[in-house]
């Protein structure tokens, strides 16, 4: 997707952190306003998706031109429920993925929001799990990471 940011980060980041959300929402403004980065992809899953959503949901206000995507490794109930799908612009579900075992494709939708961005904004500070691959692959692709 042309000028565009997803976001990696530990989903069990606080969310109660003024000093992330300073960081994120500085992070998203700077994309915006001086790389004309206006497409943001969420996986939605854990705190630091949550805090990069809501700072991009607020810098709409300034930027209506900023688009939030969340993109779906599965379908589930919630989907449907209008306070949780309010908040996006579109909802994407790769139709690759489909061809994975369900224990691969949070990967491969990991995978896919690298392969489909321009930016990565980062808050990785373990050397396990699911958002360490995704910046280990995210580096392999040489791909612009703004660490948080």
């Amino acid at each position: 997707m042309e000028n565009s940011a997803c976001f990696c980060g530990h989903r069990n980041v606080s969310i109660y952190s003024n000093e992330i959300r300073s960081k994120v929402h500085n992070a998203i403004l700077d994309l915006c306003e001086n790389h004309n980065v206006v497409n943001f992809l969420s996986g939605g899953m854990g705190n630091f998706d949550a805090i990069c959503e809501s700072e991009a949901i607020m810098l709409k206000k300034i930027h209506p031109e900023i688009k939030l995507f969340l993109v779906i490794p599965y379908f589930t109930q919630s989907i449907n429920d209008k306070p949780f799908n309010y908040k996006y612009d579109e909802i994407i579900y790769p139709d690759f993925i489909k061809q994975y075992h369900y224990k691969q494709v949070i990967t491969e939708r990991n995978k896919w929001l690298v392969d489909n961005s321009d930016y990565i904004i980062s808050r990785v500070i373990n050397n396990t799990g699911g958002a360490f691959t995704t910046l280990k692959y995210a580096k392999k692709m040489q791909k612009n990471i703004i660490s948080i």
